[in-house]
């Protein structure tokens, strides 16, 4: 059994169990689903006619879409918990070099709205935003203050998983910090020095509660000020042990466990690299590995990598320049010192 999918079976109404942690990721998962498709807004039991919709979809654009939160949204529409929750508000954007969502919640018994900013889809422009954070910040971060400034004066929680979750305390930082009462982030990518640095991540950081998987290395990428927590996860590899549907779950907690070394060494290896690297060089570097993952970079974030992803991936590596094969390797050669 899945362990979010137990956890909406079994859950009692927000009536008589205040918002938690594992809420979050479950409305995290949710915030991948296309909801202009479904007629919001409205309750999650409302809106569950997904697999109606999901069956008349094209197969060549099925892989857009993420299956399993599909089947959350079905178990979501029969839940106590959740059956009530209403979609308010949805946004989504994609340009050339971004991938922008955020969803708008209002759940029962509970004042104010909820916001999730989506991670990364699977779209090219999205897998290439990831890349630019070695850059500096990357082009959604002010989209997300600018979306919770134009919300109603209203309590928020906000809410992100991965790169949602890098939007989320940046939006937290740059937006209405009187309204946000909470700030749940999973797994998610910190800042550079310049943003680490500042008064706004410092005061927004109490409101901030960080879990990632103890195996994850996502979690470790950059800089957080906000003590992140380790919950265990049911497998050992990337990426899968990022995905919230590994995670083990106790009640209505994650359960925890201490951070593998292995990852943490990953995490100051690449972190390493960044602090050390010129901006000239970080934007060598993020070139050459747009060049290594090509047109659609989001395959090497599947549970399984394609024999072409890794074809193109090779022969993309044998027509570097030497400079740039040399990034490459001291990369490489960083993080190996760490482990």
């Amino acid at each position: 059994m899945v362990p979010l999918f137990d956890y909406l079976k079994r859950q009692p109404s927000f009536a008589h169990s205040p918002f938690n942690e594992v809420d979050g990721m479950v409305l995290a998962e949710l915030s991948s689903i296309k909801f202009q498709e479904l007629n919001f807004p409205g309750t999650l039991r409302e809106l569950d006619h997904a697999f109606q919709w999901w069956d008349i979809l094209p197969s060549r654009e099925r892989v857009s879409v993420r299956l399993p939160s599909y089947h959350l949204l079905r178990l979501a529409a029969k839940s106590p918990r959740f059956q009530g929750i209403r979609v308010v508000d949805y946004v989504k954007e994609v340009g050339e070099d971004f991938q922008f969502s955020a969803t708008a919640y209002a759940l029962p018994h509970n004042p104010g709205l909820t916001v999730v900013f989506e991670g990364t889809d699977h779209s090219s422009a999205g897998w290439r935003e990831n890349f630019q954070l070695i850059l500096g910040e990357i082009p959604s971060a002010q989209r997300g203050a600018d979306y919770l400034c134009q919300l109603p004066q209203l309590p928020l929680r906000v809410v992100g998983y991965s790169k949602g979750g890098h939007l989320a305390s940046f939006a937290a930082m740059n937006g209405p910090q009187d309204q946000i009462e909470k700030v749940f982030l999973y797994d998610s990518p910190g800042f550079h020095r310049d943003i680490f640095d500042s008064e706004d991540y410092e005061r927004i950081t109490p409101k901030i509660t960080h879990l990632m998987s103890h195996r994850g290395v996502v979690g470790h990428i950059l800089h957080h000020r906000e003590v992140r927590q380790f919950v265990s996860t049911g497998v050992h590899t990337p990426p899968m042990n990022h995905l919230g549907y590994t995670w083990r779950i106790s009640g209505s907690r994650f359960k925890r466990a201490l951070p593998d070394p292995r990852a943490l060494a990953m995490g100051r290896g690449i972190n390493r690299y960044l602090e050390e690297a010129s901006l000239q060089e970080r934007q060598l570097a993020y070139e050459t590995v747009i060049q290594l993952v090509g047109r659609e970079p989001y395959i090497f974030g599947t549970a399984t990598v394609s024999a072409r992803a890794f074809s193109h991936a090779l022969r993309s590596y044998e027509r570097l320049q030497p400079q740039e094969r040399s990034l490459l390797h001291r990369l490489v050669t960083t993080i190996k010192e760490e482990l």
